[in-house]
């Protein structure tokens, strides 16, 4: 058997409208460490994930890590912001097309296993899922706190989905949007799956993805991509 690793934003779905992803999160850190600077431009820090990027904002700022009460009031805080946001109809979940279909249908009619890999926190993560209607109940899971590092939760991921299975895998795939996902991939020397169109597309096609689709409506050539999909090799 195969196995695909998704990650979240940008490649099932995003958060539109309103402040969306970014501005509720620096508004979250903002409430926990003040009115401090905080890079939007997430692949500046060391590690791109909800955990890494608190961690580096308090250890700069604060000369020391982040308490766990501390990294789970930023969670907490980005959380409200965001539920209230979607109650208030100024925000939504939006699939990427295709995405829930490829989740559900993957392993029944194609034979790959399906686990989630995110740099979201946990709390997040599935409150997205269950906005975007994405089951992912009885799949491998990892998320910002089994990290920092977005190499350690995707391998985290593969890692409880080879336990569930009780087996290793074949074939390990992972697919992503951003340009760390490619990097973390060409580390651990995982074949990439791009999402993304325009100039997105382009940028992982530049950064060494050999396959990029702008979504997974066609499932039949997303699984060929999964076939086909080789280790990003950087220009």
């Amino acid at each position: 058997m195969n196995v695909c690793v998704f990650d979240l934003d940008g490649t099932l779905g995003h958060l539109r409208g309103g402040e969306a992803e970014d501005g509720n999160f620096v508004a979250a850190i903002h409430e926990t460490l003040g009115a401090i600077e905080v890079d939007s431009n997430w692949d500046a820090y060391a590690h791109v994930s909800d955990y890494g990027v608190v961690d580096e904002l308090f250890r700069r700022h604060r000369d020391r890590p982040p308490t766990r009460d501390e990294h789970q009031a930023v969670c907490s805080a980005y959380l409200r912001r965001v539920r209230a946001a979607v109650e208030r109809g100024e925000t939504r979940f939006e699939l990427i097309n295709g995405s829930a279909e490829a989740v559900r249908n993957l392993r029944a009619e194609h034979g790959w296993e399906v686990a989630l890999a995110t740099g979201g926190w946990r709390r997040t993560a599935l409150y997205k899922l269950e906005l975007g209607g994405i089951d992912m109940n009885g799949r491998a899971q990892a998320f910002a706190e089994d990290g920092p590092s977005r190499a350690t939760i995707m391998q985290t991921a593969l890692n409880r989905s080879r336990s569930a299975n009780g087996r290793a895998f074949a074939r390990v795939v992972y697919v992503g949007d951003a340009a760390w996902d490619v990097r973390t991939c060409t580390h651990l020397a995982w074949p990439f799956v791009g999402i993304g169109d325009g100039e997105r597309g382009e940028r992982l096609r530049k950064l060494g993805a050999s396959h990029v689709l702008p979504d997974m409506s066609d499932l039949a050539a997303f699984v060929t991509a999964l076939d086909e999909a080789r280790v990003p090799t950087p220009a």
